[in-house]
């Protein structure tokens, strides 16, 4: 807590005096040694209750000294009992995470399924999901984020998950809180029959990557946290390969029908009022073919008829032609799809 050193060697800190509740004063140095420090312990980071990740330093100027004294009338346990979350903090302390350093790695960033398929994300259709396995190195993010999600630093999402906050997940959460106890040598292991009774469900991307997509927001947060805290105290090639296998977990993974994806996407751009979905047929299994849904009626399309179809309406589709081209230089898959089956498309744009 060499921060900590350095606020007290501030001549202002060391004239500073702070009130009690009873009305009573004490030095700032006295009043942090004998209320701060001993729910603190030593770190050098805090995680409050609104999702912020802060240093000491910030937590004691910004905080101690000013809202607990104004707010709480010095009142320091009940002002840490309902803006720190404490579960989080024993958590990382017991786990030496440097909160500060694992979100300057590239890897605490979070990805969501806009990064990868940008305007096409919401006509995405996907093939059933199948029993796998991933490492969690490659489960990059989530394809949807709650609510003050941070994009940036996946150990700030914690307090999402975990915080006792009285909210409507509540009980949910303080379940999970037991997760907490975890550590990075025996999380796999602990949470193993659970990957097996509700496996995660990821979404597999095109470069090998996936997105976390539903069950198991709170194990992956935990999981994820953990792998970048051992990854950023490693360099050796053999040794990442071997963290990327002791992090991998059984989950349900689902992957994008392409094909589907995209002929559903050039409808939109059509302006037509139709969608695409997948025919299900016995046990709800997926037939391969496509269903396309006009007003209130339904049709059923192999895929040779749904490329029939769309050829049919291409002068519609062409008026879009250079959002096509944009979308042809970003994804390949797209590009690979549209120079297949509408080249014409792409002859527009370059005349």
């Amino acid at each position: 807590m060499n921060s900590l050193g350095l606020l007290f060697s501030n001549p202002f800190t060391k004239k500073r005096v702070l009130y009690l509740p009873d009305g009573s004063l004490m030095s700032a140095d006295e009043y942090v040694e004998k209320y701060v420090l001993p729910r603190i312990g030593d770190t050098d980071t805090i995680v409050l209750r609104n999702g912020k990740t802060i240093s000491i330093n910030q937590f004691i100027n910004k905080y101690v000294f000013s809202f607990c004294q104004n707010k709480y009338n010095g009142d320091f346990d009940k002002f840490y009992d309902d803006c720190v979350v404490d579960n989080i903090n024993d958590f990382i302390k017991s786990n030496k995470i440097d909160i500060k350093r694992l979100s300057e790695m590239p890897e605490a960033r979070v990805y969501n399924i806009y990064n990868y398929y940008s305007i096409i994300s919401k006509y995405i259709i996907y093939n059933d999901p199948v029993l796998s396995k991933k490492s969690v190195a490659d489960i990059v993010g989530v394809v949807s984020e709650p609510f003050n999600y941070d994009n940036n630093n996946i150990a700030n999402n914690l307090s999402l998950y975990f915080s006792k906050n009285t909210d409507k997940i509540v009980n949910y959460n303080n379940r999970a809180d037991t997760m907490l106890d975890y550590s990075s040598d025996n999380i796999v292991s602990g949470l193993y029959s659970s990957f097996n009774k509700e496996p995660i469900v990821v979404t597999e991307l095109e470069n090998g990557g996936a997105l976390i997509s539903e069950n198991g927001m709170h194990r992956y947060h935990l999981l994820r946290t953990l792998y970048l805290n051992e990854l950023m105290k490693i360099n050796n090639k053999s040794e990442i390969k071997e963290l990327r296998n002791k992090y991998t977990i059984p989950v349900k993974m689902e992957t994008i029908d392409l094909f589907k994806t995209y002929s559903n996407f050039l409808l939109g751009l059509s302006g037509l009022p139709i969608y695409l979905s997948k025919q299900r047929g016995e046990g709800l299994q997926q037939t391969g073919n496509s269903v396309l849904h006009y007003k209130n009626e339904q049709y059923v399309f192999k895929d040779r008829q749904l490329i029939d179809f769309l050829k049919s309406h291409l002068n519609r589709i062409a008026d879009k032609s250079s959002t096509i081209s944009k979308l042809c230089e970003c994804i390949p898959s797209f590009n690979e799809y549209i120079n297949l089956y509408f080249p014409e498309l792409v002859a527009i744009k370059k005349r």
